[in-house]
């Protein structure tokens, strides 16, 4: 009568039929009745459940719950239904394992890197860079300083390139031994290393001073508001055609070029002034220019001329008089006191009571 043969959960596992031997169920010998020598693959089945399986390829027939002891990696596993997985420690593998559990550790061996399994995914426990990436992200380090106190710094890696260190010291001190990728003492702070162009591409609410091309610092004072009242004690050179638009609506110019200087409005009837303070203190327009009328006074803030003098004029050098023919003199419309050469008779005249009269 053949032997069946249940497993802990009652399933049928193997049906040895008499005076015959079943060694593919399972990776023990599974003896039938009236088999001759059966003391054989009865000891020897006791001696792989001693040393559990131990070899260097996993067993060919595994069930669940079977230990093995894998020999190559010296350590022991189970098989789960799907595979062999390791029964204590972590999983070192080049791979992610795929008959992983929650609670399970993987050793990243290609990159260097711990993984734990929370049930749904695989998470990083660290480093958090790849090997093949380089040393990359913060350490912490104790150094020495120069007089030989011991300091914790933090030093900050990308791909092994070291970008600075923090310090939380609110002094400056000189490092012991040369630290590789920076130079310098180390400030309380962030210390940028030696990498070329070391910046930081952001944008500051505030910044205690900007170091120009040459090195040199420049604090805020160094610089002239835009928003509010500020002076310079430096000179102030614009180097363009139209350095400065003026007021509200910016409709006055001030131009300059190698032929010209101009002060433009572009307001239509718009006069123009300069403005004094005389010895009195007292604030008057020494020129001005109306723009309708086109007229110029000097001293005269309603010109009734062309040019306007409130005062005494004088000519260091020749005074010219208009000239006029006497034909032309008599055409046209003239004020008394108005003076001009007469070139008929060769003559200075001026108009009195509505009659030229000559001056000798």
């Amino acid at each position: 009568m053949a032997y069946k043969i249940n497993k802990t959960d009652g399933s049928l596992l193997a049906e040895v039929v008499d005076s015959t031997v079943d060694q593919v169920a399972c990776d023990l010998t599974l003896v039938g009745k009236n088999v001759a020598g059966y003391g054989e693959f009865l000891n020897e089945n006791f001696v792989k459940l001693l040393e559990n399986f131990a070899s260097t390829s996993e067993p060919n027939n595994p069930i669940m719950g079977q230990i093995w002891f894998d020999s190559a990696q010296n350590r022991l596993k189970v098989y789960d239904g799907n595979g062999f997985r390791i029964g204590s420690g972590p999983i070192v593998s080049g791979t992610q394992p795929l008959n992983i559990v929650q609670g399970d550790l993987w050793i990243d061996s290609a990159e260097n890197q711990l993984f734990f399994y929370d049930g749904t995914d695989l998470q990083l426990a660290g480093p958090i860079y790849k090997d093949s990436q380089g040393l990359s992200g913060f350490t912490v380090e104790s150094i020495y300083d120069s007089a030989g106190s011991l300091r914790t710094v933090v030093y900050l890696w990308v791909a092994q390139t070291l970008l600075g260190i923090f310090s939380k010291y609110t002094f400056d001190f000189q490092p012991k031994v040369a630290i590789p990728g920076f130079t310098g003492v180390i400030k309380p702070g962030f210390n940028a290393g030696n990498l070329a162009g070391m910046k930081f591409h952001v944008r500051s609410t505030s910044s205690d001073a900007l170091v120009n091309t040459l090195g040199q610092i420049k604090t805020a004072e160094d610089f002239m508001t835009t928003s509010g009242n500020t002076n310079t004690s430096g000179t102030i050179t614009i180097s363009n055609p139209l350095p400065l638009r003026l007021g509200p609506s910016q409709n006055y110019e001030i131009t300059a070029d190698v032929s010209s200087f101009r002060v433009t409005s572009n307001n239509t009837g718009q006069d123009y002034a300069i403005r004094i303070k005389n010895s009195g203190g007292i604030t008057k327009d020494a020129i001005t220019i109306k723009s309708l009328t086109e007229r110029v006074g000097i001293f005269q803030p309603n010109p009734q001329y062309t040019l306007d003098i409130a005062g005494s004029l004088r000519a260091s050098s020749a005074f010219k008089l208009p000239t006029y023919t006497t034909g032309d003199r008599d055409a046209k419309t003239s004020e008394n006191g108005e003076l001009i050469y007469n070139s008929t008779v060769n003559r200075v005249q001026a108009y009195a009571n509505n009659v030229w009269v000559d001056l000798h």
